[in-house]
């Protein structure tokens, strides 16, 4: 089932292509032709004079290049920041996400152990991540464990342990919030949602499956985790 929706995504939608205002205008891509021009010019010029020439002219027309790729820069950033701006009045947060990313590139964020020292090896990296995680995932018992009392008023509660009806796992899936990161399987809720009776039938044959046998996939039982730096 992952393999065919992957499959069928690949090849009818294709990857989305990330379109990105231009930074240089047409202007400035015309100097920059001229400059090369005139830098094939400098380099083949047989007599002194028109050697001289070209040495004299190549430096102010790199000049004028700098300037006008400044001109643009501020124009494609005023821009983008008008975008932002506009995206957060009308709470359009993925928009304005997006391109903050693009006024701001992303960074990556320095590791260290705990004494403070920055780690710079790979292996470093991951062996302090491990101890770390190790650290917050791993917790003692609770010091104010669940009472018999309490446990026993719970056994009175009456729970339905029937297997998932056809109903319930049709409408888990309409509720799959769209433009959502997929896991590990690359399945986003969109595809799921493109043919909703299909994707029930299929779904609820697999959790049928392991509500019977009370056994889940591997990939269930996996886990990312992503690292979000902050500032200290």
């Amino acid at each position: 089932m992952e393999k065919a929706y992957v499959k069928m995504a690949e090849e009818v939608l294709g990857y989305k292509k990330k379109k990105n205002k231009p930074l240089l205008s047409q202007e400035t891509w015309a100097l920059i032709d001229q400059r090369k021009v005139m830098k094939q010019k400098l380099i083949s010029a047989r007599s002194a004079r028109l050697k001289q020439r070209w040495q004299d002219e190549y430096p102010q027309k790199d000049r004028e290049i700098k300037r006008q790729v400044r001109v643009d820069k501020t124009r494609w950033t005023e821009e983008i920041a008008e975008e932002a701006e506009n995206a957060a009045k009308q709470q359009h947060m993925k928009t304005l996400y997006t391109l903050t990313k693009v006024l701001r590139p992303r960074q990556s964020a320095t590791v260290m152990d705990k004494n403070g020292k920055i780690l710079n090896d790979k292996e470093s990296k991951t062996k302090q991540w491990l101890e770390h995680f190790s650290e917050v995932l791993n917790r003692e018992n609770p010091s104010n464990p669940v009472s018999e009392m309490e446990i026993e008023l719970l056994d009175e509660i009456e729970i339905d342990t029937s297997e998932p009806s056809r109903d319930e796992v049709r409408k888990a899936i309409g509720h799959l919030k769209n433009g959502k990161a997929p896991g590990i399987d690359n399945i986003q809720a969109e595809l799921l949602k493109a043919d909703v009776g299909y994707a029930t039938t299929k779904v609820k044959e697999i959790i049928d499956i392991v509500w019977r046998d009370e056994k889940t996939t591997r990939k269930w039982r996996k886990g990312l985790i992503v690292k979000l730096p902050k500032k200290r």
